[in-house]
C-alpha cells in the first residue's frame, strides 16, 4: 500500500510536464503551418486563409488532446500492475518478507523447561 501511494503521488506528477509537452506540440505545430504558407507569398489570400483555418483546427484539438493525456494519467493512477515483468518478484515480496520473518523467529527460539 505505502508503494502505491507513492507511485501514485509520481504518477500525478506526470500532469505538468505532459500538458507542458502538448503546449510545445501546438507550437510547433503553428509555427511549422506559418513557415508553410510562406511558400504561398504570391496569393496573400490564399496564404492567409489557409494558416487561419489550420491554426484553428489545431486549437481546437488542443483541449480535446489535453483532455485524453489527462485521462491515460489517470487511467494509470487507478491502476497500478506490479505483476507486470517490470516488477519482477515484487508482487510475492510480502510474502517472502513474512516466510523470512517466520524463519527468524523459530531459529531464535529458547526453551524454556
Amino acid at each position: 500500500m505505502a508503494f502505491e501511494a507513492i507511485v501514485k503521488k509520481q504518477i500525478v506528477k506526470l500532469k505538468g510536464p505532459s500538458l507542458k509537452s502538448v503546449d510545445l506540440v501546438i507550437q510547433e505545430l503553428i509555427n511549422t503551418v506559418k513557415k508553410c504558407t510562406k511558400k504561398l507569398a504570391n496569393f496573400p489570400r490564399l496564404c492567409e486563409e489557409t494558416e487561419r483555418i489550420v491554426a484553428n483546427h489545431i486549437r481546437e484539438r488542443e483541449g480535446k488532446t489535453k483532455d485524453q493525456v489527462l485521462l491515460l494519467i489517470d487511467i494509470q493512477v487507478s491502476y497500478i500492475n506490479t505483476n507486470h515483468e517490470d516488477f519482477i518478484g515484487f508482487a510475492n515480496a510480502q510474502q517472502r518478507s513474512s516466510q523470512v520473518h517466520k524463519k527468524n523467529t523459530i531459529g531464535n527460539q529458547v526453551g524454556i523447561v
